[in-house]
């Protein structure tokens, strides 16, 4: 399930050139849910924290670990205000990502923002799937 966070739906259909932010607890679908609508809207799909996994050769725990939550942060605002350079383009956000670096604010006014949700249960059973 999800709802708009953002700017108007109608966009999505009227305006193909515009990118679409999805934002969700970790775990929620996000990258499972923006793959398929991408592929079903032939529009291009990025994953934020791949991103920044592959332009940091590094994970994102590791990140985290060795530089910090402040600085994953910053480079975690920096490359979303990147995607302004693309069109048509579903973005999976990470779980933290609205929160910091006013990128809410950023996101709404860069494209539409959708929130999607899943219930605790889903999102313990994706995040630990081992219990």
């Amino acid at each position: 399930m999800y709802k708009e966070a953002g700017t108007n739906m109608s966009k999505l259909n009227t305006d193909p050139a515009s990118n679409i932010f999805i934002i969700g607890f970790m775990g929620s679908g996000k990258t499972h849910w923006g793959k398929i609508w991408a592929s079903a809207h032939h529009r291009a799909f990025i994953d934020l924290d791949e991103v920044i996994e592959n332009k940091y050769d590094k994970t994102i725990a590791a990140i985290f670990e060795t530089d910090g939550e402040d600085y994953f942060r910053r480079i975690e605002a920096e490359t979303l205000r990147a995607c302004a350079l693309m069109q048509n383009t579903i973005i999976a956000c990470g779980g933290g990502t609205p929160c910091f670096y006013d990128n809410m604010k950023w996101m709404n006014e860069h494209g539409i923002t959708l929130f999607i949700t899943s219930s605790p249960a889903e999102i313990l059973n994706r995040v630990l799937p081992e219990l």
